[in-house]
């Protein structure tokens, strides 16, 4: 019989959380060079037509380039806060499971104790 159920491995999701902050590390670092490094600065290639429309190309490919990089960024951000509302979710669901197994066991502990011989009831 299949088994239908969602099985979450808590170990997986944290290390895959901790390679999304690296990967978030790398792009932050990656758009910081792409912005002060390279923001607004092309080569040198003179006042001819052919130099200024590839100077436009060349702002163009920036502007490009930071757009991807800064969506990048941001579907790793939304990653992050999903991968942790399942890891508080899921924590919060074991910790309630462990707590009503906790009280079903202490409550099945009177149960057994005043089945035993010799009990008096108060």
């Amino acid at each position: 019989m299949p088994d239908n159920g969602t099985h979450v491995q808590l170990f997986a999701l944290e290390d895959f959380r901790r390679t999304l902050g690296a990967r978030l590390r790398e792009v932050d670092a990656m758009l910081d060079n792409i912005i002060s490094n390279l923001g607004g600065k092309h080569p040198g290639l003179g006042t001819f037509e052919d130099g200024l429309r590839q100077a436009d190309n060349y702002a163009r490919l920036h502007a490009e380039y930071v757009d991807r990089v800064t969506r990048l960024r941001s579907a790793l951000i939304a990653t992050q806060a999903a991968t942790d509302d399942i890891l508080i979710n899921y924590a919060t669901t074991e910790a309630g499971a462990d707590s009503s197994a906790a009280h079903i066991g202490s409550t099945l502990a009177e149960v057994y104790s005043a089945l035993e011989p010799g009990h008096v009831s108060a």
